[in-house]
Formats: C-alpha cells, sequence, structure tokens
C-alpha cells in the first residue's frame, strides 16, 4: 500500500512538473523574437575578431541541399574555388535547395538547423538567431543572416554569393 502511494505521488509531481514547465504555446504572438536581418552587408565578430563578408561560394550537397561558405575576403579569379581563399575565418551553414524564407536556427534533433562561424581553430555552432534565403538563381544566391554564439562570434547582415556547381 505504501508503494503504491509513493509511486502514484510521485507519478503526479511528475506530471505537475512537466505541466508546470512547458513554456510551448500555440499563440505565435507570445513567442519571443530572436533574430532581426541588419540591413547591413553580413558583419559581426568570429573569434572575436572584427569579421565582414566579401566573398565566399555555393556547392550542391547531399540530398538537394546547397552549402554556402561566407569569407572576409574578396576573390575575383575563380571564387567557387575553396583554394582561392587564404583565411581561415568562415560562416558557413546549409539549407533544403527548394526553401526560401526564414529559417529559424535551433539544434534540436528532427530540425537541426544551424550556423558555423569558424576562426581558424574552432568551430562556434550558432543556434540563436536565423537566416533568410531571398533568391536563388543559376548565377547567386542571396540572403540574410542574424546568428549568434557569444559576444565574440555573431553575425548579422545579407550576402550574395556565386552560384557554383
Amino acid at each position: 500500500m505504501k508503494k503504491t502511494l509513493l509511486l502514484n505521488i510521485i507519478v503526479l509531481l511528475t506530471a505537475f512538473l512537466f505541466i508546470a514547465c512547458d513554456n510551448s504555446s500555440s499563440d505565435d504572438e507570445s513567442s519571443p523574437i530572436t533574430w532581426d536581418f541588419e540591413d547591413q552587408v553580413l558583419q559581426g565578430k568570429v573569434g572575436g575578431y572584427d569579421w565582414y563578408h566579401r566573398g565566399g561560394y555555393s556547392f550542391n550537397g547531399n540530398n538537394g541541399t546547397i552549402g554556402i561558405t561566407l569569407y572576409a575576403e574578396e576573390v575575383v579569379d575563380y571564387p567557387c574555388s575553396l583554394f582561392s581563399y587564404n583565411t581561415n575565418e568562415t560562416v558557413s551553414f546549409s539549407f533544403r535547395e527548394n526553401s526560401r524564407g526564414v529559417t529559424i536556427l535551433d539544434n534540436s534533433g528532427a530540425t537541426l538547423q544551424t550556423v558555423t562561424l569558424y576562426d581558424g581553430s574552432a568551430n562556434r555552432i550558432a543556434t540563436v538567431g536565423a537566416y533568410r534565403i531571398d533568391s536563388v538563381t543559376d548565377d547567386e544566391i542571396t540572403g540574410s543572416i542574424d546568428a549568434q554564439f557569444n559576444d565574440e562570434n555573431n553575425v548579422n547582415g545579407y550576402f550574395t554569393v556565386d552560384r557554383c556547381d
């Protein structure tokens, strides 16, 4: 009898905790906005150093994805070649080829959407913010990113990269 009573109390407390801690809401207006795309060329900090988007390229990934790598360096000759760039500081992410609009960053299993900020020695995986794909043509991809890892690793603004196949 004591075991049954104790088990019932534990079940009730667990259920109460799940209900009390559930912060989901069906009202989208109550969800906090965690991004704000600035009307500026993509810039911020990577590895604690100022970073400004000047170049980059896209590539076709697996299963209908497109990967984008952005650099703080402009390359006029062969911008679609990884070996054209002399800098290690990059911002990269991938998206489904047919997706347009805003994608909110998060690191939960089924909806893993992140932006990687790489400073030459370590990856910082930003899971706060969003990216937006505005246009994908045969020649280029345009969009915006607001991604935050911490105060030393964050970027915000718009980008354009060559479409490389």
